[in-house]
């Protein structure tokens, strides 16, 4: 029975094989360790770091500011407070 080699998975941001040694996994994705990067800023990913959104990756600090909560900080406090 002759060898079959298993296939590299291709790397989500470059569409390349990724080899085992180069791999990093993410949302049972497959990325090379140099196209793990923020979608907005570009900066360089480690696991642990990132965020998805809709099947981009983004670094903590863009996803907040993109995807955060928005409106905290009106209308919470003592002046929000009303007396009957």
């Amino acid at each position: 029975m002759p060898f079959k080699p298993v296939p590299s998975p291709s790397c989500v941001q470059c569409g390349k094989s990724v080899y085992f040694n180069e791999e990093v996994k993410f949302q049972d994705r497959s990325w090379h360790k140099e196209c793990l990067k923020c979608k907005t800023c570009s900066k360089k990913l480690e696991i642990g770091g990132m965020n998805d959104h809709e099947g981009d990756i983004y670094c903590q600090q863009c996803h907040r500011k993109n995807f955060g909560v928005r409106g905290y900080g009106y209308g919470i406090g003592a002046g929000s407070l009303t007396s009957d």
